[in-house]
């Protein structure tokens, strides 16, 4: 071997390719020791290789083919798999050139072998995770493309030719700016230059593109662009996002409000909606107005202003009450205009929700300060309309009474003539008669508002005993009383005269139902809970229950819609007043009253009171006529100081019956003078307060300056309560009411006396 023999083999041993030479049938002829690395045997075994039993076997077939095209004089670079002594494949990339001899037939091959596994697996984990890469991008709910430079497309997902509506291949090499719409182009081009040119980062656009079919959509484009390691673009990414649905949504939505705007500011209300938190979020023009103040002002407190301070407190309660039932609400309140009258509206506010959650209020509101002032007006005007009826229904129920009394007096006077036995019966008629009329004049009074509201414990079935005595001779002579009062009722807080206007109306009408047939008229009583009357209109607490029901004509239910309208009646000449007043009553009571009847079936009227808290005392028992009580009251003198001469003259002989002295003055200044003389001496005064002359409160104030600490009794027609605010607020002197019963006066008179006999 020559010197530059042994130097080409040394180059050839130290390079780090493999090289091997092999005839056509594979067979080795030369390899050098980075080929036996690579095969992974012994240097010494490489001449009993053959390049076919070293390929892996899948790959054997490729090889042979490459092997033949490169032995053809083909040295193009071809990649397979050899097998390693230990039956693991190796990558190689290999590059043949035939070897010919002198005839220029080839004798072998020469091949250079450069092991690629580690850039195989490299390059093959790189195509795995593009292909998950674009199974992910495949199947992104948004539409995804690269495009060049020129926004040709380079590759699309399938969402972005689901939006646009072509196939791949269509879109493949197709501009972007074919798909925008015109309007649109010149805008999302100069974005992209800025995006190109590096003057912003990323770009992201709503605009409009044009499907295949046409159809304009709207779309959220996001574009970034990839650059190399210069930093120059290469490519662009799009990602596209179809929003057609929630732009058309968005202009419905604005649509609509324009449209609700206008119709709130055209409507002759104050409308405004509010938040969960009872912030306004919008309020109408006409609200706006109202207050004379901006939108923004009512939003930072300005409402509270507006609403009057006296119903600030009461207004806040039943809105936030609302709120957290999350329910409707109507109430009235006087809000201030932004002249300064305070105008009376009428609120109504309802929930709103969205998508079933509860996201505030609608509040209307609206001005009814006119619609009250003809309210009143109509009202009034109604009563002067009906002022006829009711005096010509209260003159009947007086001439009645008033000709029961003369017909009574008149027998008594005709057997009194006759030497006949005092007729009692007729007394009792005349007694009657005047009660009745005293309680017309009560209910007269309470309609007016003039009636006491003094409460305190009242026995229902004492109370309606009272009242069945006097009435006896005023009900059907047909009727039958079936009274049942349980033992142990509860007392309820009522007032008693009221009580009385209500036990007799019900009473009265029960027997007027009966219509001169033979009948029956229930009265019972009971104990009941409030929580078992539906709907719930009573507290949650104990009532009693007064129930007058007759076997009568009953009612229609047109009839039972108005009984208790103030001037309905359905009675001839009926006064138009007792239901409507039995009503007002009850409610101030706190208590309800219900109805039941139909036509030929009768009535039932239901009265629920409030039980009392504290016990009943027991009233002291009057003291009966010709009765003597303690101490002598022949020593005690009594001024009636009373204009009415009849009353002044009968009361006058009734208490001289009873034992007393009594003085007679027929006015004021006629009472003050015999006061200042003082002859004879006076222990009680029994002083009405609606005298001729030196008034009542008059001659009282003058009666403290000259006889301190006397006994005064002052009476009235009138209710405690205006007597009472009458003479200032204050009523320190016992009271009685006009009409009132002998045997009442004597013994309020004895009890009062009894300290001042024998003068001061």
């Amino acid at each position: 071997m020559t010197v530059t023999d042994e130097m080409y083999r040394r180059v050839v041993m130290a390079v780090p390719e493999g090289i091997w030479v092999v005839d056509p049938e594979g067979r080795t002829i030369f390899s050098n020791q980075r080929m036996a690395e690579i095969l992974g045997v012994a240097f010494e075994s490489m001449p009993q290789q053959s390049c076919f039993t070293c390929v892996y076997p899948e790959d054997a077939d490729s090889a042979r083919s490459n092997f033949a095209r490169a032995l053809a004089g083909d040295r193009r670079p071809f990649d397979f798999r050899l097998q390693r002594a230990d039956g693991s494949p190796v990558w190689v990339s290999i590059t043949c050139m035939p070897m010919n001899n002198d005839d220029g037939v080839p004798f072998g091959l020469l091949g250079m072998f450069s092991e690629i596994t580690e850039r195989k697996l490299a390059v093959d984990a790189l195509r795995a995770s593009e292909e998950r890469l674009w199974e992910i991008i495949n199947v992104a709910s948004v539409g995804v493309a690269q495009t060049d430079l020129t926004a040709r497309l380079e590759m699309v997902n399938d969402r972005f030719c689901a939006i646009f509506g072509y196939a791949r291949e269509e879109l493949l090499g197709k501009s972007l700016r074919e798909l925008s719409h015109p309007d649109d182009l010149l805008n999302i081009v100069e974005q992209t230059r800025r995006l190109l040119s590096g003057e912003i980062p990323y770009l992201c656009v709503d605009k409009r593109h044009i499907r295949k079919d046409g159809a304009i959509i709207w779309s959220r484009v996001h574009k970034s662009c990839i650059r190399d390691l210069a930093g120059q673009p290469t490519h662009t990414i799009v990602v596209l996002e179809e929003i057609t649905e929630a732009v058309l949504a968005q202009a419905a939505l604005k649509e609509s409000e324009e449209r609700f705007r206008a119709m709130a500011d055209s409507a002759p209300v104050l409308i405004s909606l509010w938040d969960t938190g009872l912030n306004p979020i919008f309020c109408s023009s006409h609200l706006l107005a109202f207050a004379g103040r901006t939108e923004e002002q009512l939003r930072t407190g300005g409402f509270e202003d507006l609403v009057h301070p006296d119903d600030l407190e009461r207004v806040d309660a039943a809105v936030r009450a609302a709120v957290q039932r999350q329910g409707a609400f109507e109430i009235e309140v006087r809000m201030r205009r932004a002249d300064g009258e305070y105008r009376s509206m009428l609120t109504n506010g309802t929930p709103r929700f969205a998508a079933g959650t509860y996201a505030g209020y609608v509040m209307i509101t609206v001005d009814i300060t006119e619609f009250k002032r003809k309210q009143e007006y109509l009202m009034a005007m109604q009563k002067l309309e009906s002022l006829g009826v009711l005096a010509a229904g209260i003159a009947h129920d007086f001439n009645n009474l008033l000709g029961g009394i003369l017909a009574s007096a008149e027998l008594i006077s005709a057997g009194g003539e006759q030497g006949a036995p005092l007729d009692e019966e007729s007394l009792l008629r005349i007694r009657t008669a005047a009660i009745r009329g005293g309680e017309i004049v009560r209910q007269l009074m309470a309609y007016g508002g003039e009636e006491s509201q003094a409460f305190s414990s009242v026995e229902i079935p004492q109370l309606v005993n009272e009242m069945l005595e006097l009435l006896k001779i005023s009900i059907s002579k047909r009727a039958v009383l079936n009274v049942d009062f349980p033992a142990g009722l509860p007392s309820v807080r009522a007032n008693t005269a009221q009580l009385r206007q209500v036990v007799l109306n019900l009473i009265v009408n029960a027997s007027e139902a009966l219509e001169d047939t033979q009948g029956v008229i229930a009265i019972t009583a009971a104990r009941v809970s409030g929580d078992d009357y539906q709907p719930a209109v009573l507290a949650s607490q104990d009532y009693v229950s007064l129930t007058v029901s007759d076997s009568g004509c009953g009612m229609t239910e047109e009839v039972q819609a108005r009984i208790f309208d103030p001037f309905f009646t359905s009675k001839f000449a009926g006064r138009g007043l007792g239901l409507a007043s039995v009503q007002g009553i009850i409610r101030s009571h706190g208590g309800a009253i219900h109805v039941t009847s139909a036509p030929g079936r009768g009535s039932r009227f239901e009265v629920l009171l409030p039980v009392a808290s504290e016990p009943v005392s027991e009233p002291a028992a009057p003291a009966e006529p010709g009765a003597s009580s303690e101490g002598d009251p022949m020593a005690a003198t009594v001024l009636i100081v009373e204009d009415e001469e009849a009353l002044r003259t009968a009361v006058s002989k009734m208490l001289r019956l009873r034992g007393f002295r009594v003085l007679e003055s027929g006015d004021g200044a006629d009472a003050l003078n015999l006061l200042r003389r003082n002859a004879p001496p006076v222990d009680v005064v029994l002083l009405d307060l609606n005298l001729p002359g030196a008034s009542g409160p008059e001659v009282l104030a003058e009666l403290q300056a000259i006889r301190p600490g006397a006994k005064v009794i002052l009476t009235s027609a009138y209710s405690r309560e205006r007597v009472q605010a009458g003479l200032g607020g204050e009523l320190n002197w016992p009271y009685i009411r006009k009409p009132y019963q002998l045997a009442e006066l004597t013994a309020l008179l004895l009890s009062i006396s009894r300290g001042a006999a024998g003068g001061q």
